[in-house]
């Protein structure tokens, strides 16, 4: 029995409880030496255990930092970002993952004030989509919503909703038509990678629901003018 406990194995828990286990050696030692036996702490194992605690405690610090980071990162998506926002003759582009998840989410006539879009072209670097909505409205504002993400299929594709808010609208069956037109090179292939100029743009009408037969997901090919 003496020589069973002299011989003890703590190599699998000195990683967790680096000093509690030198304690522990310690008291083994003691006994051991009234058997004249050789004990389980030395010199050596002292120091590989100090060894393994600063590895240990050099993990959690990487941990903790790891973690930190990944923080920060969800926290530009959530509800504290701030989006980039520029102003444009008939709407405003907004480039931000969280009202990009928004409107992906919420698409519906709750959402969006409804409108249709009739076409999207593309002439040179400028985008035109072209929508319609009912006429003689008070305020009358459209949005452009992209997240910023490429979709890594082939060919490539990202995607941009368009949301319209109104008010003050009259009940009449007069519509009105107006093109948005997009700076492709200004909004969305500045500062980006190359490939995103061979991309497929999905346009997306926010105020109709995704599984609705009007969904109005016009896919533009950004390579063919």
């Amino acid at each position: 029995m003496p020589l069973r406990l002299c011989r003890i194995n703590i190599k699998n828990t000195i990683i967790t409880h680096p000093e509690k286990h030198i304690s522990f050696a310690k008291k083994i030692n003691s006994v051991c030496s009234v058997f004249g036996l050789p004990g389980v702490l030395t010199n050596k194992l002292i120091l590989k255990i100090k060894t393994m605690k600063r590895i240990y405690l050099l993990a959690v610090a990487v941990s903790l930092l790891m973690f930190t980071g990944s923080c920060s990162k969800d926290e530009t998506n959530g509800s504290n970002e701030t989006p980039l926002t520029i102003e444009k003759g008939n709407y405003t582009f907004l480039k931000s993952g969280s009202l990009y998840d928004e409107a992906k989410r919420d698409r519906s006539e709750d959402y969006s004030s409804p409108f249709e879009i009739d076409s999207v072209k593309r002439n040179g670097d400028i985008m035109d989509i072209t929508v319609s909505f009912p006429a003689g409205c008070e305020t009358n504002k459209f949005e452009v919503i992209w997240d910023g993400v490429i979709l890594e299929s082939y060919p490539v594709q990202t995607r941009i909703f368009v949301k319209r808010t109104a008010s003050g609208c009259p009940e009449s069956d007069e519509t009105k038509s107006e093109v948005l037109s997009v700076d492709l090179n200004e909004l969305i292939f500045n500062g980006n990678e190359e490939q995103l100029q061979n991309a497929v743009i999905i346009v997306s009408n926010a105020s109709k629901k995704p599984d609705s037969d009007s969904a109005s997901d016009l896919p533009l090919v950004l390579n063919n003018d």
